[in-house]
């Protein structure tokens, strides 16, 4: 099972550069990239074709000009719809590298929303939202740059990286100017928590427990936590769970029940239940559709 998923290296233990971008074509359809997962970001940039991807939980067809953002520690897994050559542009970078110097801090209120657990943000950005942002010359210029290495190319990527994130958070709106106000001066305690939550969502965790390590008040913390990820803490602490539950089932043979308990559920019976009801299919047969590498939308299973 293993062999089936793999984790892939950062891409600053990769590569030379801190990004990797280039250009995939597929002469037919089918399978082309097999479930896997990386601490990076990743983003996919349909030129040519239709493409359908298995991301967090749901299927997301892009078509030419969409743009597929991936957050960090995202199972994932593409295939393409249509052959003749399908395109996209693949473009991979840890977001510690688009940091600017003297700027962490306020840097941090827009890399928090791509590596927060949230599974109902926007994955899919459509050629008709990213027109006025001109993804396709952005994405096509750090392509060139990239294949070119010209003098400064490492900037020139960077920069239009950092361009089309902007479109990304713009079109999600996410933040607006009154909420970046709100958080700015309290984002590093507020990444904390999140990376807390990361590390012992095995564990009895509360939000108390939370927002004393953020240094907060309990009720200033639950609205900021509720600003931030729409969703309770109760909710996104499940989410975390199912997340690593994911990987477990995909990377492992433990059994279910061992899966449940390792990652913070109370019973298997309760596990089985939630994954069902957040994921449309069993742990089982999520675990045999990673193996078959072939997606199917919960309507294909037979119970």
């Amino acid at each position: 099972m293993a062999d089936e998923y793999f984790v892939e290296l950062n891409i600053n233990n990769e590569y030379d550069v801190p990004f990797k971008m280039c250009a995939q074509i597929f002469s037919e359809k089918g399978l082309v990239t097999a479930a896997h997962i990386h601490e990076d970001i990743e983003m996919l940039y349909a030129i040519k074709g239709n493409f359908e991807a298995y991301l967090d939980g749901a299927c997301h067809e892009f078509s030419e000009g969409d743009l597929l953002v991936i957050n960090s520690r995202e199972i994932h897994m593409v295939y393409a719809l249509t052959g003749g050559d399908s395109c996209y542009v693949m473009c991979r970078f840890a977001l510690e590298n688009l940091q600017m110097v003297g700027q962490k801090k306020d840097m941090r209120k827009y890399m928090l929303p791509f590596v927060i657990n949230m599974p109902h943000q926007q994955k899919v950005f459509r050629k008709e939202e990213l027109e006025k942002y001109d993804i396709h010359r952005l994405m096509l210029e750090a392509l060139d740059e990239q294949k070119n290495e010209r003098f400064g190319f490492e900037l020139a990527i960077k920069c239009n990286i950092l361009k089309v994130l902007v479109a990304v958070l713009r079109i999600r709106g996410l933040w607006d100017s009154e909420k970046a106000a709100l958080f700015s001066d309290r984002m590093g305690d507020i990444t904390k928590g999140f990376e807390y939550i990361d590390k012992s969502y095995a564990s009895n965790i509360k939000i108390e427990n939370v927002a004393d390590i953020c240094s907060m008040r309990y009720s200033y913390f639950s609205r900021v936590f509720k600003s931030i990820t729409k969703l309770s803490f109760s909710q996104y602490l499940l989410n975390v769970r199912l997340r690593e539950a994911e990987y477990k089932l995909a990377t492992t043979e433990r059994s279910i029940t061992d899966i449940a308990f390792e990652c913070g559920f109370s019973s298997s019976s309760y596990f089985v239940s939630k994954f069902r009801h957040e994921k449309g299919i069993t742990p089982k047969q999520y675990r045999k559709m990673m193996h078959d590498k072939v997606i199917k939308t919960p309507s294909q299973w037979i119970s």
